[in-house]
């Protein structure tokens, strides 16, 4: 999910996330990781979109927290469009599940 805003005056299509990691496995290292593997695999095309048959280039702006302690609840009455929450557990000799 995403925060979508137009600049106008740059021509510019800005969407905005917040990656949120939680669970045994996750911490502020592999958090950064997927932050910049997100932010740069989603810039990379350079996309361009028209609206009102004006070219727009599209941006994704990626920030990241690792949260150690985190309340089911937080997640569950999250209404922030910005927010997605990725728990991360070893669950057998060095092989991760991310969901």
């Amino acid at each position: 999910m995403g925060e979508v805003e137009t600049d106008a005056s740059g021509n510019l299509i800005i969407i905005r996330s917040h990656i949120i990691t939680y669970g045994n496995a996750a911490d502020e290292r592999i958090t950064e990781a997927i932050r910049d593997e997100i932010e740069t695999m989603w810039n990379e095309p350079q996309g361009i979109i028209y609206l009102k048959k004006n070219p727009f280039t599209v941006n994704f702006r990626i920030t990241a927290e690792y949260k150690k302690q985190i309340d089911e609840e937080e997640i569950y009455r999250n209404i922030d469009a910005r927010n997605n929450y990725f728990r991360i557990e070893e669950f057998a000799r060095g092989k991760y599940f991310i969901r």
